[in-house]
């Protein structure tokens, strides 16, 4: 399942750039839906860019129907992400702590100037897939719920963290 949210910012793209590469864990973790978000490791990476591995945990409202069947440690995972000073654009790949072989998730963040502000769009791809060691649980009914849950879920949260760091920028001008 493919992802995409794009939203447009009335602030310069240097200043929601610095942002959202310096803060995004921070912002992210004012969301109702998430537990918390910690930064593991930050580095700088040569010639112009910086990488961050962070720590998420989810806490989304779900629907009864999988409620009993996603537990807290299925909403963790662990992000890898590349963030380039130059292109203003950053490559994430995202692993689970719960059936990593299970899921995959890779995607982008791209900020580009658009007039005197900034369009911010975060796209990808997530996908469950059916391994030997998948789950009796994982049908194709429950994989289609969840796919199509993300696929609400997903685009959706990445608009509200985007509100809260436009909400951020312009508290802090």
């Amino acid at each position: 399942m493919e992802f995409k949210c794009t939203e447009t910012l009335h602030h310069p793209l240097p200043v929601v750039w610095e942002t959202i590469r310096d803060r995004l864990p921070e912002i992210a973790a004012l969301q109702d839906d998430m537990e918390y978000v910690k930064v593991v490791k930050r580095t700088r990476k040569k010639p112009d860019g910086v990488h961050v591995i962070s720590q998420w945990q989810a806490a989304p409202p779900l629907p009864a129907m999988l409620k009993s069947m996603i537990k807290p440690e299925m909403m963790l995972w662990t992000e890898d992400a590349i963030w380039d000073n130059e292109t203003f654009t950053s490559q994430f790949s995202i692993e689970t702590h719960y059936k990593v072989e299970d899921i995959s998730c890779i995607g982008s963040i791209a900020c580009t100037k658009a007039g005197k502000g900034t369009k911010v769009t975060f796209s990808g791809t997530f996908s469950i897939k059916k391994t030997a060691k998948s789950s009796i649980f994982l049908t194709g009914f429950v994989l289609s719920a969840i796919e199509a849950l993300a696929a609400r879920l997903i685009p959706h949260n990445f608009s509200k963290v985007i509100k809260s760091l436009d909400d951020t920028i312009r508290d802090e001008q």
